[in-house]
């Protein structure tokens, strides 16, 4: 989830860089859900890749 807050943060920067106040619009917060979305889906196929894969074990 850290990841995706990071998502946003950098997305919705990168979306109103260089933009006046009056000039930001709706487009940086659509900027920053798809960059939520982005860096999160990124971040579980780095986690699917690096982690082992679970074992079965017997309880009894």
């Amino acid at each position: 989830m850290g990841y995706g807050v990071i998502g946003v943060a950098l997305a919705t920067i990168l979306s109103t860089v260089g933009l006046s106040p009056d000039d930001v619009s709706d487009a940086s917060v659509g900027a920053g859900l798809l960059g939520f979305l982005g860096f999160f889906v990124a971040a579980i196929l780095a986690y699917i890749k690096v982690l082992p894969c679970g074992k079965m074990e017997s309880l009894g």
